[in-house]
């Protein structure tokens, strides 16, 4: 019978990550950052006169489909996805019912091996939890990718910088606004 490995119980510090701190999860510190975020694209919204709005979810940190459909209709996801590898990042938004193409996402970016960043990483760059990351708050030095079946929409609804509040905004307006490019990294 082999011992057992790593029997040591992980830490329950919290784990400061540039503004944020995790314990199971996001703790009250890290929603005062995303308190933040969502205040950043309010204003943007309203100073850039951006073809957008923000709609806070009453409490919830996320909606259920059913939700979704009730109060927005046919209006699909945003989702903006975090990928990393060796020290690199890129951000990919594409519809909520598509999935990322790992070999079209290598060939388009150069990562090898790219994989989600974890909710760590995505406080560190963002300040957002899973979620909770905005297309309209990507760091310059951070590659922003558009897939290009999400410019075929009218509006698509995905997060204003927390999961407790969305953003519905004209795809169109991210490229104007950002420094985005299009691609084609989905299935």
């Amino acid at each position: 019978m082999r011992p057992a490995r790593n029997t040591k119980p992980k830490s329950t510090r919290f784990q400061p990550v540039r503004g944020a701190s995790f314990f199971n999860g996001a703790c009250p510190t890290h929603f005062v950052a995303e308190e933040e975020n969502i205040t950043r694209i309010e204003s943007l919204v309203r100073n850039l006169g951006l073809d957008a709005r923000v709609i806070r979810h009453a409490g919830a940190r996320i909606i259920s489909h059913a939700d979704h459909v009730a109060r927005f209709g046919d209006i699909p996801n945003l989702k903006c996805l975090a990928f990393v590898s060796r020290g690199q990042t890129v951000v990919v938004c594409a519809l909520g019912g598509t999935r990322i193409d790992g070999k079209k996402l290598t060939a388009e970016t150069g990562l090898k091996k790219p994989r989600l960043a974890n909710a760590e990483e995505l406080a560190s760059l963002f300040g957002a939890s899973p979620g909770g990351v905005c297309c309209l708050l990507v760091p310059k030095n951070i590659p922003l990718l558009l897939d290009k079946r999400l410019l075929e929409k009218e509006r698509a609804l995905g997060s204003a910088g927390s999961p407790e509040a969305g953003l519905e905004i004209a795809p169109r307006e991210i490229l104007r606004v950002t420094h985005a490019r299009v691609a084609d990294v989905c299935e």
